[in-house]
């Protein structure tokens, strides 16, 4: 049976899964912690920790209700490449004579102590912060964090897709440009508001706990150096527009709930806007696959899980190419460009036991040269950090 068949032959299923119910002048940090939460927003130079570096920080304090008391963010020097500028719009000649994250530890630190953690998607910024503590020789404390994607599923259950532009909008909230820390902070702790306002879904006891719990967290002491916080230059380097092709577009319209309903596990919903986030230049490299491998263990996901959500990623994509009942050779390719060129994880994108799966030829990215499913599935050692 050949692969057109096969898929047209499996008549896509609807979703079943139910998922469960002007820059401001900031004062400096407070000596005595009152309850609170503290929203936290990171530009990268990739999707790794352990290889990739903080750019931009933004740190919001709010009060126990979400309201903003306070705003602090800088650019941060990597100390080595800046990474994708046309997705974040952070130049080489932007960080060039900003602090380095250890220069403005004390300060980070001081405004995060005795408050609940707030991020979009907060296993992936935690990872960051952690890795930048453990740079500079500290330990992150485990402090108590809500995730706003994570809580979008209870406040906002009728999203097909959690991206924070999509929370954004379903609440009504502005985001004027995404990628830059601080905007994206404050969309982040407006839409924290809003899951905390009495008026809409009644916000969960444990999350209106949170700041409580947090004032008993013990941080490391440390001095708060009087380093002026670098901004963004007003005409910046923007993000680029979506590439030219098709992979983009059928990601930005394919429901998280239709890879659920192909067999991903229900949590690993914030592993697949990374994963689609990553895509969205249309090319999975090496290092964009090897990263996710690792990020997988941040969100719990076994081998088996993560195998089972990309075997499902790909078949919602391929179903969604054949719904007008053609696949043209543009979107074969993109296809075939979903899959890195090289994985060194089992939990490869392109699985070998789907019955019917296209022996398409794939373009490696970093050296141009053509290879063969075969090639792409025997060069797949064991992964190193999915559990």
């Amino acid at each position: 049976m050949g692969f057109l068949d096969f898929l047209f032959r499996r008549r896509k299923r609807p979703p079943s899964v139910t998922i469960p119910s002007g820059p401001s002048v900031a004062p400096p940090p407070a000596t005595t912690q009152e309850p609170g939460f503290v929203v936290v927003d990171v530009e990268t130079t990739g999707l790794a920790p352990g290889r990739d570096r903080v750019l931009e920080i933004a740190v919001i304090r709010t009060d126990p209700y979400g309201r903003i008391v306070d705003e602090w963010m800088t650019l941060l020097n990597p100390e080595g490449p800046v990474g994708a500028s046309h997705i974040h719009g952070i130049t080489a000649a932007d960080v060039r004579g900003a602090p380095r994250f250890r220069d403005v530890i004390g300060e980070v630190n001081a405004r995060l102590a005795g408050r609940a953690i707030v991020a979009h998607n907060a296993p992936f910024d935690l990872r960051f912060l952690a890795a930048e503590y453990a740079r500079a020789g500290l330990q992150l404390p485990p402090a108590p964090y809500l995730c706003t994607l994570e809580a979008s599923w209870i406040y906002l259950p009728h999203l097909t897709r959690r991206r924070l532009a999509d929370c954004c909008w379903a609440c009504g909230i502005p985001l004027h440009e995404a990628h830059t820390a601080l905007d994206d902070a404050r969309a982040t702790a407006q839409l924290l508001a809003t899951y905390l306002s009495p008026h809409g879904t009644p916000p969960l006891p444990e999350h209106t706990m949170l700041p409580h719990q947090a004032v008993q967290v013990r941080w490391p002491e440390l001095p708060v150096r009087p380093v002026p916080p670098v901004r963004r230059p007003r005409h910046r380097t923007a993000p680029v527009a979506a590439p030219p092709g098709t992979l983009w577009r059928l990601l930005d319209n394919l429901p998280l709930a239709t890879v659920v309903d192909e067999g991903a596990p229900a949590t690993s919903q914030p592993y697949l806007e990374l994963l689609f986030q990553a895509l969205e230049d249309g090319v999975l490299t090496i290092e964009e696959a090897n990263s996710l491998a690792e990020l997988a263990g941040a969100y719990s996901l076994t081998r088996s899980q993560v195998e089972a959500t990309h075997r499902a990623f790909l078949l919602a994509l391929a179903h969604r190419i054949v719904e007008d009942g053609k696949v043209t050779a543009e979107e074969r390719r993109e296809l075939t460009n979903a899959t890195p060129c090289r994985s060194r994880s089992s939990t490869r994108l392109r699985p070998r036991e789907t019955p019917g799966w296209p022996r398409l030829p794939g373009r490696c990215r970093r050296t141009g040269a053509t290879v063969s499913r075969s090639t792409l599935e025997t060069q797949s050692p064991s992964p190193a950090a999915t559990r």
